[in-house]
């Protein structure tokens, strides 16, 4: 399995530039960061359990089992096992509604600032289900094995190879031929993405 040393090598090795370790490996780490927010199958969540405490109407991020880039769907368990999903709605209409301070089973919900925010205080505890976008972990360690090296290693191969082509070695030629392989790289896994969560289903056909 690929892991980051070398992808480190590799990019070395493609310009032809031994001296620039330090700045490849800050390259590498700042195209993680340009694209860690897009979904892609490595980096989904599903059904990640949650509390909103009695008389709370919000739920920092910072809480959560997992780091959150972003989150998609909310579900509140109601009575017995039976889940709801909330709806989402805009933070105006969110803290017209949270004005009201009434205390009730919440029935929408929002971003704001470093918090999931919802339309009410909570009358009690209630279990939520979460899914999203999750920030996948990434080292500095030669060793480092995460998906996105492995699974994005192109794409991070291309983009870091733009970044230090456009603020290190100032070639702005290169620059724009590595920004288009880092689109085609981008491309691939976002067709990678679409494939796996493709139904598969095969329907007869009379001849």
């Amino acid at each position: 399995m690929p892991n980051l040393a070398e992808l480190r090598a590799r990019i070395a090795d493609d310009l032809a530039r031994a001296d620039l370790a330090t700045q490849i490996g800050d390259a590498i780490r700042d195209v993680v960061r340009l694209h860690e927010a897009e979904r892609f199958w490595f980096n989904e969540f599903y059904r990640v359990t949650a509390t909103l405490s009695s008389s709370s109407n919000a739920l920092a991020l910072a809480s959560l089992p997992l780091s959150v880039l972003a989150i998609d769907k909310v579900r509140l368990q109601g009575p017995g096992t039976r889940w709801t999903d909330l709806r989402r709605i805009d933070r105006d209409w969110l803290a017209t509604l949270q004005d009201q301070t009434m205390a009730a089973p919440p029935s929408a919900w929002g971003i704001q600032g470093d918090a999931l925010q919802f339309d009410c205080a909570a009358d009690r505890n209630y279990a939520l289900l979460l899914d999203g976008v999750r920030k996948v972990s990434t080292a500095s360690a030669s060793a480092d094995v995460s998906a996105w090296v492995n699974d994005g290693r192109d794409l991070l191969r291309a983009g870091a190879k733009r970044l230090l082509y456009l603020h290190v070695i100032k070639d702005a030629e290169q620059a724009a031929a590595c920004a288009t392989a880092e689109i085609e790289a981008l491309a691939m896994l976002r067709g990678k993405t679409n494939l796996k969560k493709a139904g598969s289903r095969i329907r007869p056909t009379r001849f």
